[in-house]
């Protein structure tokens, strides 16, 4: 199994590039981050998949601050669902799969139950469109994974880290 994981530098990415380096091996995992590979440029996406010929494509890549993405529209674009797109038609090519990852903001939040895949999607903001276009294009392509996740945390970035010798926290302010 040779894995390619795309937005290797960042914290989810790194992370994931650990984990599948311990698993399978440094030789198996190739990972890039946006200087090795710009998922936004159909041409780098070729190249580099061209050369590594991966068996499993790993897209850690996204552009994720969600305020800012409401004045850097075309950035949010080109990361969210251009990347995507890229990634899926060319693992595609190659027989690879493409694990992607979007985000539970494709909801609205309201309802009183837990989400399930097969709810209908209602995105409140740019950033949660282009990451539900971006799965638009991910998933026609036979055996890619889209996984929705939400509030991420990791090594690079311990998001906890005002909690460590806290007995008890409210994680509510207002």
């Amino acid at each position: 199994m040779k894995v390619l994981v795309a937005g290797a530098t960042g914290m989810l990415g790194t992370d994931v590039t650990q984990v599948f380096k311990k698993a399978l091996g440094e030789s198996s995992v190739a990972a890039f981050g946006s200087s090795g590979l710009d998922v936004t440029n159909a041409e780098s996406v070729r190249s580099v998949l061209d050369k590594v010929k991966p068996t499993l494509v790993i897209n850690c890549s996204a552009y994720t601050n969600v305020d800012k993405a409401e004045i850097e529209k075309e950035k949010a674009f080109a990361l969210n669902v251009m990347g995507p797109e890229f990634l899926a038609e060319n693992s595609a090519r190659l027989g690879a799969r493409l694990i992607h990852f979007s985000t539970d903001q494709v909801f609205d939040g309201s309802g009183s139950r837990p989400w399930k895949e097969t709810d209908k999607p209602n995105p409140l903001n740019v950033y949660a469109r282009t990451k539900l276009e971006g799965e638009s294009r991910v998933l026609p392509h036979r055996g890619n994974v889209v996984l929705r996740v939400q509030w991420l945390y990791g090594q690079k970035k311990d998001r906890f880290s005002i909690l460590k010798g806290k007995d008890t926290f409210t994680p509510f302010s207002d």
